[in-house]
């Protein structure tokens, strides 16, 4: 049992040089550290103190921590908590931190000890925040969409988070999600003598990690799809028991690779996964607004600002953004598409999706821009007109577009060209696509 009363008491007053932070309570303590939340009058804002304290290895007389055994676990702590101090300062160099995780501060060295100050962050764990909470599949996507983008932040820069789980996510007043807690991160290409706390969170944590051995992205890419599974169901990932509700049929696939029990069929990287979730949740969409489009008369407004329109060639879904349209979907029995300019006299402005059986697609003049992920589906689209008013191609349009065997793109598009079977940029000649034949 963790003693509480090993806690630095209610009113201590931690000073720097040009600040002090007042204890105000005991927020979380494990087996290495305590949290406390504090306030600091100089700064005037409330922080989250988090303490180098191992109550099995150390004592305190008087606020001053002793080791009293000076064996290798404790330096092993001590190591830890540098580390983590060093990937705080790694991440709070860039913006989208502030939007997404706990930031720190400043760190301290006192009473021969650290402390590392962060912001505090206003809301609740996901797990009760889930558990108050019934969530359709699509507003749990509204929550996790966003905060993935920073996820693959930290893999990019080379960590491993380490422990992610519902209680180590809030979800702000504003239904924003948060991360906190990297006392389990690591450098994944550095290497260390204790290259990570050994944590093991049940029905989160991949089960390499009970031995410590082959704990990298893919273990983190785990964890996530665990959450994402307990945000949906409100229980815990069994893989004995593998119960998703018939709703999540379509995301079921995704999940079930991030949480196969050999790491080296999972997705590598966050980034993998979420291609995989992001292409299942869009066709969920388009599932339901079908299903919708039987019921209701077509062009009528349904769910979301999805409209439901019939094309010459098929149904084409597309989404009402006030005066513009952006086409997100086709219907399944669609093979030649032909996407207008213009649609109930708004003028087509994006493509972000098509159908999955598209063999052929045609883009008239007018359509400006071809979105990330629009084409990844497309597993049979083997030909692509593009006009010359396209002005912007995201080089993750052609996600999986396995099958494609010829761009045409117009002569006087002065953005892009053809060349050698390639998608080029004119401004700078950079690659966007190649067709493999």
């Amino acid at each position: 049992m963790i003693n509480i009363s090993s806690a630095l008491s209610k009113g201590t007053v931690l000073k720097t040089e040009n600040t002090e932070y007042e204890i105000l309570s005991v927020m979380h303590i494990s087996h290495y550290s305590i949290v406390y939340k504090a306030i600091s009058n100089t700064l005037d804002r409330t922080v989250v103190i988090k303490e180098l304290f191992s109550d099995k290895l150390v004592i305190r007389e008087k606020n001053c921590v002793i080791d009293i055994k000076e064996n290798k676990e404790y330096r092993y702590y001590k190591e830890s908590f540098d580390r983590e101090i060093d990937i705080m300062e790694n991440l709070s160099t860039d913006s989208r931190c502030r939007e997404f995780s706990s930031c720190i501060i400043e760190w301290l060295e006192k009473n021969n000890t650290k402390y590392i100050v962060m912001n505090f962050i206003e809301g609740a764990s996901l797990r009760s925040y889930i558990e108050k909470e019934n969530l359709s599949v699509l507003d749990v996507w509204k929550l996790w969409d966003p905060f993935i983008s920073y996820l693959m932040l930290l893999q990019e820069k080379g960590i491993v988070h380490g422990d992610i789980s519902p209680d180590n996510i809030i979800v702000t007043p504003t239904n924003c999600l948060m991360i906190i807690d990297y006392g389990a991160s690591f450098y994944l290409n550095i290497k260390s003598d204790h290259p990570y706390l050994p944590t093991f969170t049940q029905g989160f944590s991949a089960p390499e990690k009970k031995t410590n051995r082959n704990i990298g992205f893919w273990s983190d890419v785990y964890s996530l799809a665990a959450t994402i599974f307990f945000t949906i169901t409100k229980s815990d990932w069994n893989a004995d028991n593998y119960k998703l509700k018939k709703y999540c049929r379509p995301i079921r696939k995704s999940l079930a690779a991030g949480l196969n029990k050999d790491f080296s069929k999972r997705p590598e990287t966050f980034k993998q996964l979420y291609t995989r979730l992001h292409r299942n949740i869009k066709y969920y969409q388009i599932f339901k607004i079908g299903v919708l489009a039987c019921i209701v008369v077509a062009g009528v407004l349904i769910g979301n600002n999805y409209i439901a329109n019939i094309t010459e060639l098929g149904k084409l879904v597309y989404q009402n953004n006030g005066s513009t349209i952006t086409v997100v979907g086709a219907d399944r029995g669609v093979t030649k598409l032909r996407i207008p300019a213009t649609i109930n006299s708004n003028p087509v402005t994006s493509i972000s999706g098509i159908g999955p059986n598209v063999t052929e697609l045609y883009i008239e003049e007018g359509i400006s821009r071809l979105e990330a992920y629009a084409f990844e589906n497309a597993n049979y689209l083997r030909y692509i007109s593009i006009p010359s008013s396209v002005t912007y191609i995201d080089p993750q349009a052609f996600i999986n577009c396995t099958a494609l065997k010829d761009i045409d793109i117009s002569e006087k598009n002065s953005k892009y060209y053809m060349n050698d079977n390639t998608l080029r940029s004119k401004e700078d000649n950079s690659e966007i696509y190649m067709i493999l034949k």
